[in-house]
């Protein structure tokens, strides 16, 4: 029970960087790949992990190489329009109740 008290006194002592956290995972993106990609198996896309793979293993890879992408896929447009709003934000949650 000490050591409980002990761990929750050294978390109440440390304070979030919620603007660092918000430029790292912008500087990130491919955070989401997975929601992505499990959006395109449900919509039937069979390689969709080997897209989704080949675009994050680039290392120049920016937000709108992944809008490029989700374009040349045949999907329907409401499919296109969610992997179009699919943002951090959204698919992890806001960092205002950090």
């Amino acid at each position: 029970m000490r050591r409980c008290k002990s761990l929750l006194k050294g978390l109440s002592k440390l304070d979030v960087n919620i603007n660092q956290i918000q430029l790292d995972l912008q500087a990130n993106w491919v955070v989401i790949a997975e929601g992505i990609q499990t959006i395109l198996k449900r919509d039937g896309i069979e390689d969709g992990y080997e897209q989704i793979k080949n675009l994050t293993r680039k290392h120049d890879a920016k937000y709108t190489d992944l809008l490029e992408m989700i374009e040349g896929i045949d999907l329907p447009e409401t499919t296109k329009n969610q992997l179009r709003e699919l943002k951090l934000e959204n698919y992890l949650g806001q960092f205002s109740s950090i």
